[in-house]
């Protein structure tokens, strides 16, 4: 299955909420949320082959966009580990520290 790469990130919206109750917030953020999903779903289909299941392209989409987020998540964790511990054997020459 060819899955073309994914679309381009939204343009920024401004405007902020200051004045805005939790539910107005939450409502704004769904609403976008949806708004995103459908440019998703219309990228996708007007880029697809002949054929092809968009369900199916939009899961495999979703499903490298996890992975790709997980690998950076634990590459950035395990970078925190390692600068931690640095620090913590730099605080403790005269100790054993594994």
């Amino acid at each position: 299955m060819r899955i073309p790469p994914g679309p381009p990130d939204p343009l920024p919206r401004s405007g902020e909420m200051p004045d805005a109750t939790p539910t107005e917030r939450i409502e704004a953020w769904i609403e976008m949320m949806e708004a995103h999903d459908r440019f998703t779903r219309e990228w996708f289909a007007e880029r697809i082959e002949p054929g092809q299941d968009l369900d199916e392209v939009l899961r495999e989409h979703y499903r490298r966009e996890v992975n790709e987020h997980e690998s950076f998540t634990v590459a950035i964790a395990k970078g925190q580990l390692r600068r931690e511990l640095g620090a913590v054997q730099s605080d403790n020459t005269d100790k054993y520290v594994e």
